[in-house]
């Protein structure tokens, strides 16, 4: 009984001791479970949280309560990331032991980076536990892709630096290199790094170089040279490499270089050591002195080039040592206005520009030209003044002397009475003389700069202008003497053009010149003398008629004078009372056909030297023709002619009385002459209108052809006889027509062979009103 009793009392006292045990167990469990510094998570087989310690509460923001019983994926697993989570749920639930670098989401919806541990625990019942161990990451994760960022930005820098970079070991052999540096040599990176060989691109003479290079980077020396390189093509380039030692953690030594392709920068060099001593060589073989003085009155200079000599006769040092300033040898009229001018230049800002006199070293006065400038400090004051100063005396003379020939020039073009102009390429006028102004209707010669023909001519005559100057001026053919009949200003005017080509130095034809002779009096002369000679040609004609008249139609009168008196003068010949009166009336008709030409030649001749004396007036018509027809009775009855008149007794003609009758009277003549006995002469007069008074004296005679009557009023026609031998001479129709002419009026005439003519003279019936 004691036995039992004591044993229960054991066990009692050792499952008490157990379960102490146990409890300190739990307690140290717990505290570890509280005291690391993971998130600790017990989850069951449903991924529901059973427990969790402090850690994991502030990892995730939760406290215990809000996440003991809740499904962990819905806790802390982001959206994006519950099918990850239920694949660690499955892996850890088949007994695998997980172990993966995740994000998960906190309470205020922020992200952190963890690394998460699970276990699988099987508890004694047989139950299944997740025990998760969650460490935060995030500032390892930040860490590493802070040195992904800076090898990227490294990496992104090493290729896109404008320079080559190239790294080599304490051997020298290539390690790496950027694009820069494969483009720069013309290797490809393949080439460079199997070969290793920095020595692909240093010349065969600067080997010895390369080393002396790599022994001063090695000894810790930062390196800067200048020298060439060769590129696979063997071309030469000029670099600049700067180069520098690293130490790297295990102590190896590499040389890390750039290379700087300074080709471009050595060309340019070189391109300005030429230039400046081009300039140099401009500024000491310039005519003139390229000078630096103080910005004072008296211009003491600073520098001086060689021109100075040249210019003044004084030596650059002569003013660069002080022995003398700018200001002594400027004559004195001119100090005061260019310091003045000096003064307004610096105020502005703008370049100085003057002519003025020196005196120089010789004594001679010389004119100058200066061309300069003030150059101020970064405060704007003025620190000195430079510029050029040239002798200009040479070509001051000579401008003169120009000014003096275009004066010269100028008025003698202005007083020479041709038109004279220049003209340019386009045919444009760039210089005119006052003549040519007044023929383009202008105040001023400036008025017609940089216009052409088009302005001031119409477009035909404007456009042939054009054309012969453009033709002129392409083939170099001088136009000479070229008349033209032009409508300008002054009115229509005829002139003598003369254009020539202008050349320029080089002999390029650049425009033209020309003179244009007004010769529209010339022309009018002309006109007159061809009107004289055609005039001359006509007197001479009638003159040649005249003589022949004199010749031939007064020999038969004579002869019958001649034989009628032989006849008379015979002694043994004698006549009764009818034979003297026949011979009587012979006579009588040949002294009345001599009467009647020799009226005709003196009347012809009054017209053709202007002595004839007319005055119109009203004529009355009845009169004048029953007084003329009465002068013809005899021949009318000696020739059996019937006399029909239709003439109203007060119609009135303006004429004058004496060529009319003279018209009249020889129209009555021919009528005789050329109808045959037993014919019948009409004289007719009529108004064929208010003004107008028409005088009509028809014949029964022989009529004339149309080729006859062409030429009925011409010298040339040679008068033919009447229908009884008649003489005519055919002057009187000339009279008739000249008379008509002068009267204002005119002769019309018709005819037909064997059946007759008339003529029709018409007047004027009055004073025609002015």
């Amino acid at each position: 009984m004691m036995s039992k009793q004591s044993l229960t009392l054991d066990t009692f006292q050792s499952l008490n001791a157990l379960q102490d045990a146990l409890i300190n167990e739990k307690k140290y469990f717990q505290y570890l479970f509280e005291s690391l510094p993971f998130g600790i998570v017990v989850l069951d087989i449903n991924d529901v949280i059973l427990d969790i310690n402090d850690a994991f509460c502030d990892m995730f923001g939760y406290a215990k309560d809000e996440l003991i019983g809740r499904f962990v994926n819905d806790m802390i697993v982001p959206e994006t990331l519950k099918d990850d989570g239920l694949l660690l749920t499955d892996a850890v639930s088949r007994g695998e032991n997980i172990k993966k670098d995740t994000k998960r989401v906190r309470s205020d919806g922020s992200f952190i980076h963890v690394a998460i541990t699970g276990q699988p625990i099987t508890l004694p019942s047989g139950e299944l536990r997740v025990f998760g161990i969650y460490q935060d990451i995030s500032d390892r994760v930040a860490m590493k892709n802070a040195l992904e960022d800076e090898k990227l930005f490294f990496q992104s820098l090493y290729e896109n630096v404008p320079f080559a970079v190239v790294l080599l070991d304490d051997k020298e052999r290539l390690i790496d290199c950027n694009e820069v540096f494969v483009s720069m040599f013309g290797f490809s990176r393949h080439e460079l790094l199997q070969s290793g060989d920095i020595g692909l691109i240093i010349p065969e003479k600067f080997a010895g170089e390369g080393k002396s290079l790599r022994s001063s980077v090695l000894g810790g020396e930062n390196v800067y040279h200048e020298t060439v390189r060769k590129r696979k093509d063997e071309q030469i380039v000029n670099v600049a490499i700067t180069a520098k030692r690293v130490i790297r953690k295990n102590g190896k030594q590499l040389i890390f270089a750039f290379y700087e392709d300074i080709s471009q920068r050595k060309l340019v060099e070189a391109a300005l050591i030429e230039r400046e001593r081009e300039l140099s060589a401009i500024v000491k073989y310039l005519p003139g002195m390229v000078y630096r003085c103080e910005a004072e009155k008296e211009y003491r200079v600073y520098f001086a080039s060689e021109g100075t000599m040249r210019v003044t006769g004084y030596s650059p040092e002569d003013f660069t040592t002080h022995k003398l300033t700018f200001n002594e040898i400027i004559l004195p009229e001119y100090r005061d206005v260019l310091w003045q001018k000096w003064q307004q230049i610096i105020k502005g800002g703008t370049i100085f520009n003057a002519e003025y006199r020196i005196t120089a070293a010789d004594g001679s006065i010389r004119w100058v030209w200066e061309r300069g400038r003030p150059v101020f400090d970064e405060s704007n004051h003025v620190l000195f003044l430079e510029g050029y100063i040239e002798d200009i005396t040479e070509r001051f003379n000579i401008q003169h002397d120009l000014w003096q020939e275009r004066d010269l020039l100028q008025s003698l073009m202005d007083n020479i009475p041709d038109t004279i102009y220049f003209k340019d390429r386009q045919s444009c006028f760039i210089r005119v003389n006052l003549a040519q102004a007044g023929m383009l209707g202008l105040h001023s010669p400036a008025e017609a700069v940089g216009k052409t023909d088009f302005d001031f001519f119409n477009e035909e005559h404007a456009k042939i202008a054009f054309e012969d100057e453009q033709k002129m001026m392409e083939t170099g053919a001088a136009v000479i003497n070229k008349q033209e009949y032009i409508n300008t200003a002054l009115g229509w005017r005829w002139f003598s053009a003369t254009k020539v080509p202008l050349h320029n130095s080089e002999g390029e034809i650049i425009g033209l010149a020309g003179v244009s002779r007004d010769i529209t009096e010339i022309k009018t002369m002309e006109e007159k003398v061809l009107e004289s000679e055609d005039h001359l040609r006509k007197i001479n004609a009638e003159k040649d008629k005249l003589f022949s008249v004199i010749a031939h139609d007064l020999r038969s009168p004579f002869n019958s004078f001649l034989l009628l008196t032989e006849i008379f003068a015979d002694e043994y010949l004698s006549f009764d009372q009818d034979e003297m009166q026949n011979l009587a009336n012979s006579l009588h008709r040949a002294a009345t056909n001599v009467s009647e030409l020799l009226e005709n030649l003196l009347s012809w001749s009054a017209l053709q030297r202007g002595m004839v004396n007319y005055e119109l007036r009203l004529i009355n018509l009845n009169e004048l023709v029953k007084k003329n027809l009465d002068l013809y009775n005899n021949q009318f009855i000696n020739k059996e002619i019937a006399i029909e008149t239709d003439v109203n007794q007060v119609i009135s003609v303006y004429a004058d009385y004496n060529f009319l009758s003279s018209v009249v009277r020889n129209l009555l003549s021919n009528a005789v002459k050329f109808t045959p006995r037993g014919g019948k002469i009409e004289v007719r007069v009529t108004n064929p209108s208010q003004d107008k008074v028409a005088i009509a004296i028809s014949d029964s005679g022989i009529g004339m052809p149309e080729d006859l009557i062409q030429k009925l009023f011409s010298v040339d026609i040679t008068g033919r006889k009447g229908t009884e031998s008649e003489p005519s001479s055919g002057l009187g129709l000339i009279l008739v027509k000249e008379f008509i002419d002068k009267m204002g009026g005119s002769i019309h005439v018709e005819s037909e062979v064997d059946k007759g003519t008339t003529f029709t003279v018409i007047l004027p019936a009055s004073k025609a009103k002015e």
